[in-house]
């Protein structure tokens, strides 16, 4: 966004005076020379914290406003006016449903679980109320903040009223009248299908009325101010903001999450500019930076998804930032910036569709496993995909992809199912999951005989925790298992079977069992594999969650078993052979131009046991990218003739051959990222 710069720094300030010397020596001439000097083009700066504590000239009651005894009474101000004249934009930030000052003062309006006690974050900060009197503070606040202040942007953290069956829902008074107001009944203690479904309305009808109100009353003060929140729990929510926000962060542990929330989140801002939050630290706020290499892939990785990005910092407590930090970012920054202006004219290039429901956002913070396992299988074989957003879908939108994946997808609405069916019958290719369209979009199941797409004849429970699949066609392997359960299906007309399940040789109880483990018994006569007609498409249909298993199993029978299905279904245009360390992703620039981007993720070995003792809790893991280990050899294979003068932005060599009706792009050498850039002859 030209008004704030795509590279940017949150300076994150949530502190109370229980320590000494709180913020004694922040310096707002200093701090803006350290980030203009870090080719940093926007920073997030306070108006307000979680503790409830104001960094702005507040003419509101001091009870409800408290400051910091250290903090200058403008600091806000005093930092806008000297990041202007250096041409820094400052994007104001306030918090929405932590503020502990408020919610020790005011505890009718704190957030209370079905047994009446507060709804707290990890113990500390108290969740407020949106439905309480507490939200016309907060927007009195707002209407305040943008009009003592001119700043191009604004931020509005921690909007995300509890989802159902996840974290506590509120059961304050406040609440329990709106819920008797809505739905003339009481709000329920236990929630069945159909409550939870009235919550998802609930909370989603909550949140984006105070939206509504914000946006409203701050842009009739400041119409040109980019406005933007955090968290999106309802697409419907995109109305609102001016460009979208998600924080995303591998934390040494999940090295496709801000691959694939970029993805997502792009599929949902269908053009708007969205921005991917990562930390400097090491481990949550552990007060250590990452190392360069780490920060340096981190960076690559959003940009070559056409992301905008920010880094979180906090400065010690006396409030000087550390000089290390900003020398790692002012690296980082220089490096990564040939990637977004290499991709700043190009648009996603992909053959595969990955359909993603918005129940991920409903049920913020979950992640659906079989969706991101389906994502991570393909961007380790580094095949052209992208998310389709149920939300959006349409029958243009789904025929511009050669294949569309629909991993165990269970909530899908009767409206989507019947796009998805004109879709196949019109030529389209589609692979599904496991319990793919067994509920509607507000988790209502559908009968038996409508699930799968109603392509089947019966489906029903198989029952077996563990079970394996035995293929048609050889994949080094007798079989793949199964350890998530599979279906019993019954096949259709013109569907042929390309698997069968095999049953357990017995059920295992705590007195009866036969070796180690589970052990594969007699074939049965449930197919596990079907391959369909429906119109003049076709379909490939597994009973059991395959690239969930992919993921938790890392077997390479299931990549033998995914091209064997392939066959003379799906072959992709472009080809990439690299080790799955390396991302790809694909862009085209006008007719005849084609971007390809490349990141290396070589990061150590992660530690399973010591002295004997299981490490099973996700903590005790963690592995940072200290070192880039290069790459060799990495060949494209594309369609058609390439012009043989290819460049890329490392400038390793690049060779280009001719062969026959492709063309084979040699890359000599990969290091953290490359971008390389292909013309038509």
């Amino acid at each position: 966004m030209k008004k704030i710069g795509y590279r940017r720094i949150c300076l994150d300030f949530h502190y109370a005076d229980f320590a000494p010397d709180v913020l004694k020596d922040v310096n707002p001439k200093k701090m803006v020379r350290i980030w203009k000097g870090s080719h940093v083009d926007a920073v997030m700066f306070f108006l307000k914290d979680h503790w409830g504590n104001v960094y702005y000239d507040s003419d509101l009651p001091s009870s409800l406003t408290p400051r910091l005894k250290n903090v200058p009474k403008d600091l806000f101000g005093n930092i806008l006016e000297e990041a202007k004249k250096v041409g820094l934009s400052i994007i104001g930030y306030t918090t929405v449903e932590w503020d502990e000052n408020y919610a020790r003062r005011f505890p009718e309006c704190v957030r209370t679980d079905v047994h009446g006690q507060p709804v707290r974050q990890r113990g500390k900060w108290r969740y407020l109320c949106l439905n309480s009197f507490y939200a016309d503070f907060f927007i009195s606040q707002c209407k305040e903040m943008v009009t003592k202040y001119k700043f191009p942007a604004f931020f509005v953290d921690i909007v995300h009223m509890s989802p159902a069956l996840d974290r506590p829902v509120c059961f304050c008074r406040y609440c329990q009248k709106k819920w008797k107001e809505e739905f003339n009944e009481n709000l329920p203690k236990e929630f069945d299908h159909r409550s939870r479904a009235l919550y998802l309305r609930f909370r989603d009808k909550t949140l984006n009325d105070f939206l509504r109100r914000v946006v409203k009353e701050v842009k009739k003060i400041r119409p040109e101010i980019l406005f933007t929140h955090n968290v999106l729990t309802d697409p419907h929510q995109i109305e609102f903001d001016d460009y979208l926000i998600r924080e995303a962060e591998p934390w040494g542990k999940d090295y496709f999450c801000n691959s694939i929330q970029s993805k997502l989140y792009r599929s949902l801002a269908r053009g708007k500019p969205f921005e991917i939050v990562t930390a400097r630290f090491n481990q949550l706020w552990d007060f250590t930076i990452k190392s360069e290499e780490q920060l340096t892939w981190e960076m690559a990785t959003i940009l070559t998804h056409k992301a905008e990005i920010m880094i979180i910092d906090q400065p010690d407590i006396k409030g000087n930032l550390f000089p290390e930090v900003y020398q790692t970012i002012k690296k980082v920054y220089r490096k990564a910036s040939q990637i977004y202006h290499e991709l700043s004219n190009s648009q996603v290039y992909a053959e595969i569709g990955i359909m993603c429901n918005n129940i991920l956002l409903k049920e913020f913070p979950q992640d659906d496993p079989s969706f991101v396992a389906a994502c991570k299988f393909l961007t380790d074989f580094h095949l052209p995909f992208d998310v389709i957003n149920t939300e959006y879908l349409t029958l243009e939108g789904l025929k511009k992809f050669s294949l569309v994946i629909i991993s165990n997808l269970k909530n899908i609405s009767e409206k989507n199912i019947k796009l998805i069916q004109q879709y196949i019958q019109e030529g389209g290719k589609v692979l599904f999951t496991y319990k793919t369209g067994f509920t509607d979009e507000l988790l209502r199941p559908y009968p038996m005989n409508k699930r799968l797409l109603s392509l089947f004849k019966s489906v029903s429970e198989l029952n077996k925790r563990v079970v394996f699949v035995k293929t048609k066609q050889s994949i080094n392997n007798p079989f793949v298992r199964a350890n998530n359960g599979a279906l019993k299906i019954e096949r259709g007309k013109n569907q042929d079977v390309l698997g069968t399940t095999v049953l357990p040789a017995m059920e295992e109880t705590e007195e009866r069992w036969i070796s180690h483990n589970i052990h594969p018994g007699i074939e049965s006569k449930w197919p596990s594999i079907i391959r369909g007609r429906f119109g003049k498409g076709q379909f490939i249909y597994l009973s059991f969650d395959f690239f969930k298993e992919y993921s938790e199993q890392d077997l390479v029978s299931f990549l033998n078993c995914f091209w064997n299905l392939m066959k003379n279904f799906y072959k992709p245009l472009i080809f990439c052979e690299a080790p799955r360390t390396v991302e790809i992703n694909y862009y085209l620039e006008g007719k005849n131009i084609k971007k390809i981007t490349l990141t290396n993720g070589v990061t150590g070995k992660l530690l399973a046991r010591t002295s004997g003792e299981e490490l099973s809790g996700k903590e005790t893991l963690h592995c940072n990218i200290n070192e880039v280990v290069p790459i060799y050899n990495i060949r494209l294979s594309l369609p058609g003739r390439i012009n043989k003068k290819v460049r890329n932005i490392s400038k390793h060599k690049l060779k280009v051959i001719a062969k026959g009706y492709e063309s084979i792009v040699e890359l000599e050498r990969l290091d953290i990222f490359d971008v390389i850039t292909l013309r038509k002859n």
